[in-house]
């Protein structure tokens, strides 16, 4: 199940809420929502990957809620 939550974000290139990438990680597998946000929080904690929130560069603001995830080359 976890290789299936990191090859999901790897394929995943748009800013998303959780909310809308569980939605869409569903579509393909279930998946309980505490084992999806588990799974992507001990990747942030390992530095596997890092969540980059939108930024709005006029406002210079984070947009609530958007946000995507890039692999790290470690």
């Amino acid at each position: 199940m976890y290789y299936f939550v990191i090859t999901f974000l790897a394929f995943n290139n748009n800013y998303l809420s959780n909310r809308e990438l569980l939605k869409s990680a569903q579509e393909i597998e279930t998946i309980s929502p505490k084992t999806f946000y588990d799974y992507i929080d001990f990747s942030i904690q390992e530095k596997i990957i890092y969540k980059v929130d939108l930024y709005d560069i006029k406002k210079q603001k984070i947009i609530n809620g958007k946000s995507k995830y890039y692999f790290s080359d470690n």
